[in-house]
């Protein structure tokens, strides 16, 4: 009945035992348990060292997590871009206590952000856009004697460089961890 509980989710779920050293210290984790959908994906690692297959996990904060899951048993959400080993992409990921280790849950939302990205772009466009009408609309005025023109410098690197500036707000992963 677990098991078929833990297959019928559409996110990956992990269950690691932590690995500690002989003054107690967690050093590693191993993979005691994997739903379905991470066997389906990533193939059988039961047994296996996290930080073997997965040694990115330290420099992203992820292995961090774990361990502070593990030592003080209060759970944790969080979303981050990890474009390391076998994955590349946005994950929100739940972790929970469980004995001497910690219940993963992951759900990738890759597609979510780049929706994100997306939106951020065309908002800005749209903006940008939006202003080119307004200038449009005034040089037929100018044309037509209707106002007078007032020159000024417009910086398109400027322009530019600020449409991708709201981008790589929704982007950053280091933002978003």
């Amino acid at each position: 009945m677990l098991e078929a509980t833990l297959d019928s989710s559409f996110n990956f779920i992990q269950v690691f035992k932590a690995v500690r050293d002989q003054s107690g210290q967690i050093i590693d984790f191993v993979w005691v348990l994997t739903n379905r959908r991470w066997q389906q994906a990533y193939g059988d690692i039961i047994g296996k060292s996290l930080l073997e297959l997965n040694p990115a996990v330290v420099q992203t904060g992820v292995f961090a997590r774990l361990v502070d899951v593990t030592q003080t048993g209060v759970a944790q959400t969080h979303e981050h871009y990890y474009p390391f080993e076998q994955f590349n992409g946005w994950f929100h990921q739940t972790l929970t206590k469980l004995q001497d280790g910690v219940v993963l849950t992951t759900e990738d939302i890759t597609i979510r952000k780049q929706a994100e990205i997306l939106q951020a772009f065309l908002l800005t466009l749209s903006d940008h856009l939006g202003q080119m009408v307004d200038d449009l609309l005034d040089v037929s005025r100018i044309s037509q004697g209707k106002i007078q023109l007032k020159k000024k410098c417009l910086d398109l690197g400027q322009l530019v460089e600020q449409a991708l500036e709201s981008i790589r707000a929704v982007a950053n992963p280091e933002v978003r961890s």
